[in-house]
């Protein structure tokens, strides 16, 4: 259990130290900005390197920047303490002779994602939007393909990568792949933006309960965790079979780029999502859910064919 353990306090030292760095990163940016007078940064204050907060003037930002910060940084002290010695250890294996892996997860990923964003279209709950030109779809495309990629790189090397090849070590691979299913899932509920008037030293403290989104806020809240929950799942198990993270990374990176094509190529008919399709992000209805369902069964199912690495 000592690799648990160490993600336990890895967490609880993220969020704690989030909560009590975001008010000074605040401070460092704009000292006076809780004053009526000084509406508007100006290009001299605050730190160099946390110039870019200057225009983010709402206190959520700062704690979210403050976790993502710490996250990076207390991911590399985790890795070190419960040693793991090299990028092969949490998936990044040599490229070479991988990219085919790439590609099958990226179309596994889109053909997917896609098939679910086709049915709601056929049953005309969602129809295509107005078209755009070709110029701006060139650039829309670009932006939308190289934003998939790093986020993939990033959650696929944090959650499936260090936390799922760590609990790995302490527990059977399948129950691993659920615990920080759990833990990815429960990420994306941290989407609220409170508003804080005043900061002090224990606003960031104050904040973090009111970032959480409930998980019955609306009606797409449960669709959306048991979606992610089980596509966190399918992921695990993409590592679990290919022995590295490219065929997970080009899978998430797929259903990225699909739902944010969505996005913009359609609409809901008469101006609002059920719960049975979602919304243009597809994966918070509960048409998604069958095809996840499937694709963990499908991945789950039968022996292990790679022999799992346990901590005694």
């Amino acid at each position: 259990m000592r690799h648990t353990k160490a993600i336990a306090i890895y967490l609880a030292a993220v969020f704690l130290g989030a909560a009590l760095l975001a008010p000074l990163l605040w401070k460092a940016v704009a000292p006076n900005l809780n004053k009526p007078e000084q509406e508007h940064l100006t290009i001299n204050q605050g730190v160099g390197f946390l110039k870019f907060l200057k225009t983010h003037n709402d206190f959520h930002r700062y704690v979210k920047r403050s976790m993502e910060g710490l996250a990076l940084l207390g991911l590399w002290l985790l890795l070190r303490y419960t040693k793991v010695n090299s990028w092969r250890d949490i998936g990044w294996v040599k490229p070479y002779g991988q990219w085919p892996w790439f590609g099958r997860g990226l179309l596994l990923g889109l053909a997917s994602l896609a098939a679910a964003a086709t049915v709601p279209l056929l049953l005309e709950a969602r129809e295509f939007a107005h078209g755009q030109s070709l110029m701006w779809w060139a650039h829309k495309l670009s932006e939308i393909f190289a934003g998939a990629l790093a986020l993939a790189l990033l959650e696929e090397t944090l959650f499936r990568g260090a936390l799922f090849g760590l609990l790995r070590r302490d527990f059977n691979w399948r129950w691993a792949a659920l615990a920080s299913s759990l833990l990815f899932a429960a990420a994306h509920f941290i989407t609220q933006k409170p508003v804080v008037e005043t900061i002090t030293w224990t606003s960031g403290i104050a904040t973090l309960p009111d970032m959480l989104e409930s998980f019955w806020s609306t009606q797409f809240g449960p669709a959306k965790f048991t979606n992610l929950l089980l596509a966190g799942m399918t992921l695990c198990g993409l590592w679990q079979k290919t022995g590295n993270l490219y065929c997970s990374i080009g899978t998430h990176a797929g259903w990225i780029i699909c739902f944010r094509i969505n996005e913009f190529t359609t609409e809901s008919l008469g101006g609002e999502s059920s719960a049975i399709w979602g919304t243009e992000k597809i994966s918070d209805g509960w048409l998604a859910t069958p095809l996840l369902a499937v694709m963990v069964w499908f991945i789950f199912r039968g022996s292990d064919p790679r022999p799992e690495k346990r901590a005694h």
